[in-house]
C-alpha cells in the first residue's frame, strides 16, 4: 500500500517516522509546498521508499496528479 502524507511539517514528520516505524517498507509520498520541508524530512527518514513531491496543497491539479497513485491520503497540512 502507497500511502501520501499531505504536509511535511511537525504533524506530517511525525506521521511519517510514525508509519516507517510499524512498517518500514511502505512506500511513502511526501508533498509539502516548502522544498527545503521536503528535503531536510526525507533527509531524516533517510529510506529509498519515500519520493517527494513539491506542491500546494490548494492547487487541486497538481495535487491530484501527486495522489494518483497513492492508495491512502494522510492530510497533516496546516489550514
Amino acid at each position: 500500500m502507497r500511502i501520501a502524507i499531505v504536509g511535511a511539517g511537525a504533524m506530517g514528520a511525525m506521521v511519517a517516522k510514525e508509519l516507517l516505524v510499524a512498517a518500514p517498507d511502505t512506500p511513502l509520498v511526501l508533498i509539502d509546498s516548502d522544498a527545503g520541508r521536503l528535503l531536510r524530512l526525507e533527509e531524516t527518514l533517510s529510506t529509498a521508499s519515500v519520493m517527494t513531491h513539491q506542491r500546494d496543497a490548494v492547487d487541486v491539479v497538481a495535487l491530484a496528479g501527486a495522489l494518483a497513485s497513492v492508495d491512502l491520503v494522510v492530510n497533516a497540512a496546516q489550514y
